[in-house]
C-alpha cells in the first residue's frame, strides 16, 4: 500500500512540475500567426507583433509581449494606430484553482497612439467591428440558445490588480482643419477589487501644451448599480492649483448627478491660466493666491454651489452658483465680498 501511495505521490509531483517548467520549453512564438487573425476579425486591422512572445509559470504566470503594431487605416500619416513596446500580463496562480480569475497586472510599456481624422472624415479609431445578425436573426438565435442552454451560473470571479500605462504618448490630428494636439508622458494606474462593483482606485499624470497634469481617484462600491462615493484630485502644474471633489455620485444608470464638495486651492491663479490659455497672461494685480469651496450639485442639465467661500488675494467674500443648461445655458452668480486687503493687489513698480 505504501508503494502504491509512494508511486501515486511520485506521478502527480511529476504532472505538478511539468505544469509548472514545460511552458517555459514552448515556442509561443509560433502562435503569433493565431494571434493576429484573430484580431484582423475582430477589429479588421493588422496586428503585427515584431518582437518575442514569452510566457512563464513560476514565480507567478506572465505572458509578455514585445514590440506590438496595431494598424491604422488607409491614408493615415502614421501606419499604426497603436504602438507598443511591451504589452506584459501577470495573473495570480492561486485564485486559478479555485476557479476564479486575478489578473495582478496589466502593463502597457510606452504605447504611442496615433488619433488621426482624415480630409474625407474618416477617423483612424473607427474600428470594423464584426457583422451583428438583424433583429429576426438574433432574436431566432437566442431562443433556441435558451432551449439548449444550461442554468445561468455566476461565473468565476475576476478581479484587476493593477492596470498601468507607463511612458505613454497621444497625437490628434485633424487634416481639415490642420490642427495638431501631442500629449507625452502618460503615466496611470489603476487598481480595482472587482471589474463591474469596484472599488476602484486610480493614479496618473500626463504632459500636454508643456503643462503638467495630474488625477487621484477614489471610487467606492458601485451600489445597485446606482449609486457610489467618490473622491477626486485634479492637479494641475505640479502643485500650483489643486481641484478637488468629494461626495456621491447618483443615479449612474439614469441621469448621472454628483452631490457633495468642492475645493479650490491655487498659489497664483495667473500663472495656471497663463499655462491653461496657451501663453495668455492675466493683469499682474488678478495673479493672485485663490481659494474656493462650496456645496456643489451637479448634472448634464443644472448646476449649483451653495454656500460659497471665497479668498482672491486676500479679498473675502460669500455667494452662490447656477447654471442651468436644459436649453440655452444660463449661469447666475451672487457673490458678496465681506473683507479686501489691498495689498496683495498693489504692483511693485520696477527698480529704476
Amino acid at each position: 500500500m505504501k508503494k502504491i501511495l509512494l508511486i501515486l505521490g511520485s506521478l502527480i509531483a511529476l504532472c505538478v512540475v511539468a505544469v509548472l517548467i514545460v511552458p517555459n520549453f514552448i515556442d509561443w512564438n509560433a502562435y503569433k500567426p493565431q494571434i493576429t487573425d484573430q484580431v484582423r476579425k475582430l477589429t479588421g486591422r493588422e496586428l503585427v507583433i515584431a518582437g518575442d512572445i514569452n510566457f512563464k509559470v513560476l514565480p507567478t504566470p506572465v505572458l509578455i509581449a514585445e514590440k506590438v503594431l496595431l494598424s491604422s487605416i488607409d491614408g493615415a500619416q502614421s501606419p499604426d494606430f497603436v504602438a507598443l513596446r511591451s504589452v506584459e500580463v501577470r495573473i495570480a496562480l492561486a485564485p486559478l484553482l479555485g476557479a476564479n480569475l486575478k489578473i495582478e497586472t496589466v502593463r502597457l510599456v510606452e504605447p504611442q497612439i496615433s488619433l488621426e481624422v482624415l480630409a474625407d472624415g474618416r477617423s483612424s479609431w473607427t474600428l470594423s467591428l464584426p457583422k451583428t445578425p438583424n433583429a429576426e436573426e438574433a432574436a431566432a438565435a437566442g431562443q433556441a440558445g435558451a432551449a439548449n442552454a444550461p442554468e445561468a451560473s455566476a461565473g468565476p470571479a475576476i478581479s484587476l490588480g493593477n492596470f498601468e500605462i507607463v511612458s505613454g504618448s497621444v497625437v490628434y490630428t485633424d487634416a481639415a482643419s490642420g490642427t495638431r494636439e501631442q500629449i507625452n508622458d502618460i503615466n496611470l494606474s489603476v487598481a480595482a477589487v472587482s471589474l463591474s462593483t469596484g472599488p476602484y482606485r486610480a493614479s496618473g499624470s500626463l504632459v500636454a501644451r508643456g503643462l503638467r497634469l495630474g488625477i487621484k481617484a477614489d471610487v467606492g462600491t458601485i451600489v445597485g448599480g446606482r449609486t457610489f462615493p467618490l473622491n477626486l484630485d485634479f492637479l494641475i502644474g505640479g502643485d500650483s492649483a489643486k481641484i478637488s471633489l468629494a461626495g456621491t455620485v447618483l443615479g449612474l444608470n439614469d441621469a448621472p448627478r454628483f452631490r457633495g464638495t468642492l475645493n479650490v486651492d491655487s498659489a497664483n491663479i495667473g500663472r495656471v491660466v497663463g499655462a491653461l490659455a496657451n501663453g495668455a497672461e492675466l493683469p499682474a494685480p488678478l495673479s493672485q493666491a485663490l481659494t474656493l469651496s462650496g456645496k456643489l450639485d451637479a448634472s448634464q442639465t443644472s448646476l449649483s454651489l451653495d454656500d460659497l467661500q471665497l479668498d482672491f488675494g486676500g479679498a473675502k467674500g460669500t455667494g452662490k452658483i447656477a447654471g442651468d443648461f436644459g436649453g440655452a445655458p444660463k449661469l447666475t452668480a451672487t457673490l458678496t465680498i465681506d473683507k479686501v486687503d489691498a495689498d496683495p493687489w498693489l504692483v511693485e513698480k520696477a527698480e529704476a
